[in-house]
């Protein structure tokens, strides 16, 4: 299964978010899935500029080609491109997977998915990850 993974990019420290991602994109690749992340695979982690006003189409390209949304979320601060991306994927009936550290409540997107994974740390993800995603 091919999964779009989501995250906040703007405001993040970039060197954090690739390592946060490379491993998030390890942990579904563990369980057979193949992890697409825009940053990492239309950007080469930032040394390809996309143009701002075709951000958006390019990824909503990219959801079209995946089976399932994954939504990664470990701050309360809302992400805009993050909820048109799971808007938009809702609209395509993609399944979406929301992953979520404890105790924040972004209303919008827990309404809209599909399954939640809960989490307190980066090894409680990959545990849970293992659980809810193994082939």
């Amino acid at each position: 299964m091919r999964i779009y993974i989501a995250y906040k990019f703007l405001g993040s420290d970039k060197d954090i978010l690739k390592s946060t991602l490379t491993n998030l994109s390890s942990m579904i690749e563990d369980c057979g899935h193949q992890p697409f992340i825009f940053y990492r695979d239309n950007q080469k982690w930032g040394t390809v500029k996309t143009p701002e006003n075709l951000i958006m189409s390019q990824a909503f390209d990219e959801i079209e080609k995946s089976d399932a949304f994954f939504a990664f979320v470990e701050s309360e601060e809302k992400s805009e491109g993050m909820l048109l991306e799971a808007g938009y994927a809702k609209a395509k009936h993609k399944k979406i997977i929301l992953a979520i550290k404890k105790d924040i409540n972004l209303r919008f997107l827990i309404s809209i998915t599909d399954e939640i994974i809960e989490f307190d740390t980066m090894n409680d993800l990959k545990k849970k990850i293992k659980n809810k995603l193994k082939k």
